[in-house]
């Protein structure tokens, strides 16, 4: 039903019971269970990340394996070089004095660290470039290449 004032507004009583009706659906619609709400995410099987699991994950990429037994490798030379390298030197009785075979051990392995490290650097750089030179010039071996066979047919 509508009525009318003096001013000209009609004001109808549906309209307010259809406002009432959308702020009841609003509230339903906030309140429904997460099973009653549609999500995507259902279709995807939940990952359980145990400890088992994320070693496997480390142990299946070649990578991370060689890189750790190498630094393993590197880390367990270094020690046991400055832990028994002294002894290693006066052993070989190529000096009289423990102190002295130390001394001179510790100047060659860090002169070693100083020459070697640019050194080493350089030869990679050209193991490196000769090979990318070879992938350059060698027609049979492209990076870029699609490994999928094509045919053409002349027209």
């Amino acid at each position: 039903t509508t009525s009318g004032n003096d001013n000209g507004i009609t004001t109808s009583t549906s309209q307010s019971a259809l406002t009432r009706q959308l702020n009841s659906q609003k509230q339903q619609s906030v309140t429904q269970s997460p099973s009653q709400q549609p999500h995507h995410s259902t279709s995807r099987k939940k990952q359980e990340f145990t400890l088992l699991s994320e070693i496997k994950t480390c142990l299946s990429s070649p990578t991370l394996v060689s890189l750790s037994l190498g630094y393993a490798a590197m880390i367990g030379v270094v020690s046991s070089l400055g832990t028994f390298g002294g002894a290693f030197i006066l052993a070989l009785q190529l000096f009289d004095d423990e102190r002295t075979a130390a001394v001179c051990f510790g100047i060659a392995a860090a002169l070693s660290g100083v020459i070697g490290t640019p050194l080493g650097g350089k030869l990679v750089d050209r193991v490196m470039e000769r090979h990318v030179h070879q992938d350059n010039h060698n027609p049979n071996h492209d990076h870029n290449q699609n490994h999928t066979t094509t045919t053409s047919s002349s027209t």
